[in-house]
């Protein structure tokens, strides 16, 4: 699969410590908040990309994108998820495609659709800007064209395209020469074939023969060679006069025995049999015609791992676990790079984020957060990796409960939407936006008395039938939502309260 359907499996830890005298899930803000916060740890085996994660129950959660939740946020509907392809795209257990959409408005919930005809899919990438056409690979080798689904009705075609088949991997790119955006598909016979948007006939590369890999406009052989095609305006902003399906791939030259290539489609890294890192492609932060047309060693990154171009940056893991990174002011033989975090395995990039795996199998992100890609649930950019907020499901009464945004912790407290759960309580919530006071009251009813709480945000102070109450945080705003502790409240109103951290799971009962 390529760089659009790229995703990890791996060990997902749930971070356990206390709310007051409970027990719900924490989350340490520094760096090393796995060690410092001294928490019992759950593993819990799931599948991840750079927006999204599915938990062992079959569960799919996203975050991330403008308009979507700022932390892992359940999509109810979809269940029985096995791997999400991207593209709003997930495979069931069942080997069955599925298509997920947000509503507006605000709502908890998301049109969740099966998309008939196409049978385990591993990989999906978008034909145009608007995700409004996809094309989706299966298991055998077929590719499908989704031309997807009204915005009112989620409806939809799909059929599998005709002159291409037996592919394993599928990419595509920017051809900034001739303004199109091209595919490339990998075969299992290694042979490489590109189309255009059209997707009417496919043109072969002659020129490539025992591929094992491609990504943007590059490939990478199994002998450890790369070819590329080229990428950018010819000199003083000229287009190439050829067409792209007559312009060959060329091999890059100066590097040999390569075993890991990534590129973003301007630059490229690569990393040898001896575990060196090689750089070559645009130099600096603009989209100009490359500069560093020959490879680069850079010396001061050793025993490399795996590399990739995020953010206009250099980012690699060392076969230690060491997270570095530089960005791509300066290329030089002699480059510093600086470590920011260690006991990492494992990595998905997105185009301006990073998503890593922990070796105690919390997952982490680093990079450009302006629409919340890290899953943190705060909106800044991040040099020193954050962990991504954990999946929690909020079950009242043996039903499982939608949430605009997903739980967020934050100085061991567990906190929650304001209006996500508590009116299902039988409380009223209310908000002063004078004031800033968040209120939430319920009349006595039989034998249970009046409640009356008070949230202040201009004085970070609460207030339960008039006695104020004392604790770290009684209350946060992140990202434009509005929190409330969620134990604190659901116990004045009468609920008992429970963290399963095996499950993932917060029960609450109510009578």
């Amino acid at each position: 699969m390529g760089a659009f359907a790229m995703r990890r499996r791996l060990l997902y830890v749930l971070m356990t410590g206390s709310l007051l005298a409970g027990s719900l899930p924490f989350s340490a803000i520094g760096a090393d908040a796995a060690e410092t916060a001294n928490v019992e740890q759950a593993q819990m085996s799931v599948s991840y990309d750079v927006s999204s994660l599915v938990k062992p129950d079959g569960t799919y959660w996203v975050w991330g994108g403008e308009g979507m939740p700022t932390v892992p946020t359940q999509v109810h509907g979809l269940t029985e998820a096995e791997e999400s392809l991207g593209e709003h795209l997930v495979r069931r257990t069942d080997g069955t495609l599925w298509h997920w959409r947000k509503k507006t408005g605000g709502s908890a919930e998301y049109d969740v659709q099966k998309i008939p005809e196409i049978l385990d899919p591993v990989a999906a990438i978008s034909i145009d800007s608007a995700g409004a056409s996809t094309l989706v690979l299966d298991r055998d080798g077929r590719v499908y064209r989704l031309d997807r689904w009204n915005s009112s009705t989620q409806e939809g075609t799909e059929r599998q395209l005709s002159g291409i088949d037996k592919v394993r991997e599928m990419t595509k790119y920017e051809d900034l020469q001739n303004r199109k955006i091209l595919f490339v598909f990998l075969k299992d016979d290694g042979s490489v074939w590109r189309s255009d948007s059209g997707l009417a006939s496919f043109v072969q590369a002659k020129e490539i023969q025992g591929a094992a890999k491609v990504l943007q406009n590059g490939v990478l052989l199994k002998d450890g060679t790369v070819r590329e095609w080229p990428n950018g305006y010819l000199s003083g902003g000229k287009r190439a006069a050829e067409s792209w399906s007559g312009v060959s791939s060329a091999i890059v030259r100066g590097v040999a025995n390569i075993r890991w290539y990534h590129s973003d489609g301007l630059s490229s890294v690569a990393v040898d049999k001896e575990n060196r890192l090689w750089y070559w492609g645009a130099k600096g932060y603009s989209f100009e015609a490359p500069s560093v047309a020959s490879p680069v060693l850079l010396k001061m990154a050793l025993n490399v791992k795996e590399a990739y171009i995020v953010n206009r940056s250099i980012v690699y893991l060392t076969q230690e676990g060491h997270f570095e990174q530089a960005g791509l002011g300066t290329i030089w033989a002699g480059m510093p790079f600086k470590r920011w975090a260690s006991s990492f395995d494992g990595a998905v990039p997105g185009a301006k984020h990073l998503i890593l795996h922990r070796m105690d199998g919390t997952l982490w992100g680093w990079g450009s957060n302006v629409h919340n890609e890290l899953g943190f649930g705060d909106a800044y950019d991040r040099l020193i990796p954050l962990p991504v907020q954990f999946p929690v499901e909020l079950v009242l009464n043996g039903e499982s409960i939608p949430l605009t945004n997903g739980v967020l912790t934050r100085y061991g407290q567990s906190y929650v939407p304001m209006r996500s759960i508590f009116e299902r309580l039988g409380a009223a919530v209310t908000w002063d936006e004078q004031g800033k006071i968040a209120s939430i009251e319920r009349a006595a009813s039989g034998d249970k008395p009046a409640v009356r709480m008070r949230f202040n945000f201009k004085n970070d102070s609460v207030t339960l039938n008039e006695e104020k109450l004392a604790f770290p945080r009684p209350m946060l705003s992140e990202g434009g939502i509005t929190y409330l502790p969620l134990r604190v409240v659901s116990e004045s109103l009468g609920a008992n309260v429970e963290w399963v951290k095996q499950e993932g799971r917060i029960y609450i009962e109510m009578e």
